[in-house]
């Protein structure tokens, strides 16, 4: 947490270069601990969750300093940690902490997702846009625009279309 703060200070005082350092320090520790190569890899929730603030956040950074390929990269990076591995135990884990409904509201249709993962497909369709992929920037402008839509978020449905 006290790596994450210094990042995070390091950001809101512009310097981004350096805060991407940490961010990157800081995924690399939370994949060592479940000895993992990918946020795909993440089995625990909490875990996955961290690592998804922070690739989001230096996806943020190089977004600042327009280095759009990195910054593609780790928004990349936060949507594989964004999703969780849909199982009915996790399920009654996220439902015990009061993050997800005891009912299946989805009807056993579409992913767990953390709520800010349409910020990420957000942050990759910028880059992907700035580096001449219109295909993959509208894919995930799209993706933004139907999870804002689920969670009823008019500011990120707005993000996602502009």
């Amino acid at each position: 947490q006290e790596l994450k703060h210094a990042a995070n200070h390091l950001a809101a005082t512009n310097q981004y270069r350096k805060a991407v350092e940490l961010y990157d320090d800081i995924s690399a520790r939370l994949l060592l601990m479940e000895d993992t190569t990918n946020e795909e890899g993440l089995r625990s929730v909490s875990i996955r969750w961290e690592a998804f603030e922070v690739r989001l956040a230096a996806s943020r950074a190089l977004s600042c300093l327009q280095d759009w390929k990195a910054a593609e990269k780790r928004a990349g990076a936060a949507i594989q940690a964004g999703f969780l591995i849909d199982s009915p135990p996790t399920r009654d884990y996220l439902a015990s902490l009061g993050l997800l409904p005891p009912e299946d509201v989805t009807g056993g249709k579409g992913r767990l997702a953390h709520r800010d993962t349409a910020d990420a497909f957000i942050c990759r369709a910028r880059a992907r846009l700035r580096l001449g992929d219109y295909s993959g920037a509208r894919a995930d402008a799209a993706s933004a625009c139907g999870m804002a839509t689920q969670l009823g978020d008019d500011e990120k449905l707005e993000a996602s279309r502009g």
